[in-house]
């Protein structure tokens, strides 16, 4: 006999997750960091989070935000545009 897993819902929605990411090579901090950007994605892939905000969603600091989006910039899961205006 198996065990079952059940998430509990919370109430604040969910964000996928591709395999592609979940199954790669990056560290754990950075796979959170790619949900959490994730998550502010409407119908595009576009997201516009401060590092800050990041940092403090994600109980961490900013450098450590910036390392992980730095490790998936490096890895090619990120592209970084600057904004016009």
């Amino acid at each position: 006999m198996s065990d079952t897993i059940e998430a509990v819902e919370r109430g604040f929605g969910f964000t996928m997750l591709d395999n592609t990411i979940l199954f790669s090579g990056v560290s754990p901090g950075a796979k959170v960091c790619w949900a959490a950007l994730r998550s502010y994605c409407s119908s595009g892939l576009s997201a516009f989070p401060s590092i800050g905000r990041l940092a403090e969603e994600l109980g961490t600091s900013r450098s450590t935000v910036s390392r992980h989006i730095r490790e998936l910039t490096d890895e090619g899961y990120l592209t970084i545009k600057a904004r016009s205006g």
